[in-house]
C-alpha cells in the first residue's frame, strides 16, 4: 500500500494492555488526526509506528515493507520523521545549525574525514545547508536562520522543531501535539503551516488536543479510547458521533455537548 498499515497491533507493559488489536491504514497524503482522552494510547501508537516501542503482537507496514524490528534511526531513510511533545532544540546553536544537525543526524559523518574536511564531507555539508535553508523557508523562518535558537519566541521554536523534521525530507510527518503551550495566534499560524505542508504533498499524522485546530485542518480524524479506535471519518462526522462525545465527556452526556470542541478539549 502507498502509506502506513497496522495489523493486529498490540502493546502490553506487564499486565497493562495499552493497544488492543489496532487495524489501521493511513495514506501518505493529507492530514490524519489522532485524538482521544488522556491515556487513550495515542502517543503509544505513534511510538510503535516510529519503532520507539516494539509491538507485543501484530505488524506495522510502511509502503509495503514490514517495519517490525527496524531501528528508529533508520526511519528517516524510509521517509518517516516525527516531532515530540517536548522541544528537541540545541538552545545555544543557530537556527540553521539546529536544522543541519537534524539532517546530518540521519547519516552522521565519520570523525576523521570530518576533521580533515575530506571532499565528500564538504559536499555533504553544502547539501545539508541547502536542505536546511529549504526547510526553514517552508516553515517561515528563513530570515531567522542566523539567530541563536534560544532567542526565538515559543511559536517560532515550534516551527523550528517542524523544520528539523522536514530536513529529513519525509513523505510522512508525525506531529505529537505541535500546538501544546501555544497561544491562540501561534496555534492559528501552526495550523495554517501544517495545512500548507499537507497541501504541498506531505502526509501528516497529527496528535493534538486542540479540537478547534483538529477539526479545522484535518481530512480524517481517528479517535482512540482505552487502546482501540472508536471512530474514524471526516471531522464533521466524528465531531457529532455520540460514542466520541461519551468517550470525552462520559456516558449519558446531553445533546448540547455534541460538536462542542471546547468541552471535548478540556478532557483531552
Amino acid at each position: 500500500m502507498n502509506g502506513l498499515g497496522l495489523s493486529g497491533v498490540e502493546l502490553r507493559f506487564g499486565g497493562l494492555r495499552v493497544l488492543r488489536g489496532i487495524d489501521l491504514a493511513i495514506e501518505a497524503s493529507g492530514i490524519t488526526a489522532l485524538i482521544g482522552p488522556n491515556g487513550a494510547g495515542k502517543t503509544s501508537l505513534v511510538n510503535v509506528v516510529t519503532a520507539a516501542y516494539r509491538p507485543s503482537a501484530g505488524k506495522v507496514v510502511w509502503e509495503g515493507r514490514a517495519m517490525n524490528g527496524i531501528p528508529p534511526h533508520h526511519l528517516p531513510r524510509l521517509g518517516i520523521a516525527r516531532t515530540f511533545q517536548n522541544l528537541e532544540i540545541f538552545w545555544t546553536m543557530s537556527v540553521i545549525d539546529n536544522v543541519m544537525a537534524a539532517a546530518q543526524g540521519a547519516s552522521p559523518p565519520r570523525l576523521i574525514p570530518s576533521l580533515l574536511k575530506a571532499p565528500h564531507i564538504v559536499r555533504a555539508e553544502t547539501l545539508s545547508r541547502a536542505t536546511a535553508l529549504v526547510a526553514l523557508e517552508r516553515v517561515g523562518l528563513l530570515d531567522q536562520a542566523d539567530r541563536e535558537a534560544g532567542e526565538l519566541s515559543y511559536g517560532h521554536l515550534k516551527r523550528l522543531e517542524i523544520a528539523r523534521a522536514l530536513a529529513l525530507q519525509p513523505r510522512l510527518l508525525l506531529l505529537d501535539e505541535p500546538a501544546a503551550g501555544c497561544n491562540p495566534n501561534e496555534t492559528g499560524d501552526l495550523a495554517a503551516l501544517i495545512r500548507g505542508l499537507a497541501d504541498g504533498g506531505l502526509g501528516v499524522l497529527l496528535i493534538e488536543h486542540d479540537m478547534k485546530m483538529v477539526m479545522s485542518i484535518s481530512d480524517r480524524v481517528l479517535v482512540m479510547d482505552r487502546g482501540v479506535i472508536i471512530a474514524d471519518g471526516p471531522p464533521g462526522k466524528v465531531r457529532n458521533d455520540p460514542v466520541v462525545v461519551a468517550a470525552y465527556l462520559g456516558p449519558g452526556t446531553g445533546a448540547e455537548a455534541v460538536a462542542d470542541p471546547d468541552r471535548m478539549e478540556a478532557r483531552a
